[in-house]
């Protein structure tokens, strides 16, 4: 078998970013240990059930590891038990607490996007994905490749579960080191193998100053291999003052290191963004893709939109999970997709935190933009 023979068709039938809902329907004794009998429901076109079976200490594990990225995440777990685990009353009081933490896990979209959470409540789709090293199979794909060269493996740096990250550096320069992301179509892929990689070369070919253009090196069927300069942030990056490479959770979970820009500069990088996204849609180009982590700051006055390869390769938007809870009527294009991530950037300027809901009530009206 070759080696990047695999289970890809069943994996892109499933769509990563769809919301979980989760509901702990009883107990059960195993072995002398309760386990918490959970029903999860995958909702998108066609809603998918099934069922896990968790104790108290794999809640513990899973919050454990998350405390790891960031110290600031909290699942609100009940306190530990040394004696009465299998009191009754213990029992309920525990299972309505553990309700209220799955509810707040796949609400955040931060949480409901992770690797971590994905596999805690599908286990099935992500397990051995978790364990799954590519570094050996993109070396593969360089190899022979007489401008690239492989570094290493880089942790979970952004939030897609079927991208993984690489540092690369350029052969005529080895002192600049690139972004490559080895990518796995996804499941609104409509194009046909041969297609895909004549519409990846006509992206390849787009020149425009408010645009980031990747390099896009020809990968077995299925992978997309995509290389970027990563010498400047996202504007995510920015607002959070972090740096790129670090993991995707302990760069954006904890929100009291976000900033406000100076008015001018929000005013020049919204204008930019409008502008880019104009280029796109005049030009067809489908997108749907804007957040604040797909916009490149390249110095203090110049953004670049970014990620304009993901709807070619029908992998779903950051949004996605938000976008089904509005529903068709108000979200009927990629066009209405960015418009609707604009409106995300806008909020996450002017309110100095992200917005975690589908859609805003109110704004209070912390900062005032003035394009006068």
């Amino acid at each position: 078998m070759s080696m990047f023979e695999n289970s890809s068709n069943l994996k892109n039938k499933v769509d990563d970013t769809h919301p979980l809902k989760c509901t702990i329907l009883n107990t059960r004794n195993t072995n002398g240990y309760t386990e918490y009998v959970i029903e999860v429901t995958r909702i998108g076109a066609e809603n998918c059930t099934w069922k896990i079976f968790k104790r108290y200490s794999d809640f513990v594990k899973l919050q454990n590891m998350l405390h790891k990225l960031s110290s600031k995440i909290n699942l609100d777990l009940p306190p530990k038990k040394y004696i009465g685990n299998m009191d009754r009353k213990l029992i309920m009081q525990r299972q309505n607490t553990l309700q209220s933490s799955l509810n707040n896990m796949v609400e955040n979209i931060l949480l409901a996007n992770s690797l971590l959470v994905r596999s805690f409540l599908d286990p099935e789709s992500y397990s051995e994905y978790c364990k799954e090293s590519l570094f050996q199979k993109v070396g593969m794909v360089l190899r022979g490749n007489r401008e690239f060269e492989l570094s290493k493996e880089l942790p979970n740096i952004g939030w897609r579960l079927r991208r993984k990250s690489f540092l690369s550096k350029w052969k005529k320069d080895p002192k600049q080191e690139l972004l490559l992301s080895w990518t796995e179509c996804g499941p609104d892929l409509s194009l046909k193998s041969l297609d895909l990689v004549t519409v990846l070369k006509s992206i390849s070919s787009i020149r425009h100053p408010l645009i980031d253009v990747p390099v896009i090196l020809p990968s077995p069927e299925g992978y997309t291999l995509s290389i970027h300069n990563i010498q400047v942030g996202s504007l995510r990056d920015l607002l959070y003052q972090t740096t790129p490479l670090q993991p995707f959770l302990k760069k954006y979970w904890d929100t009291s290191s976000h900033v406000y820009l100076p008015d001018q500069t929000m005013v020049s990088f919204i204008k930019q963004i409008l502008y880019g996204l104009k280029f796109l849609h005049d030009n067809h180009i489908p997108y749907g893709h804007l957040h604040s982590g797909n916009v490149l700051v390249c110095d203090i006055e110049n953004i670049k939109l970014t990620g304009i390869e993901n709807s070619t390769l029908g992998l779903p938007p950051f949004f996605r999970s938000f976008l089904v809870q509005l529903g068709k009527k108000r979200i009927q294009s990629l066009n209405d997709a960015d418009i609707y991530g604009f409106g995300h950037i806008l909020y996450e300027l002017t309110e100095n935190e992200p917005l975690l809901r589908p859609y805003c009530e109110h704004f209070s009206q912390k900062n005032f933009i003035n394009f006068n």
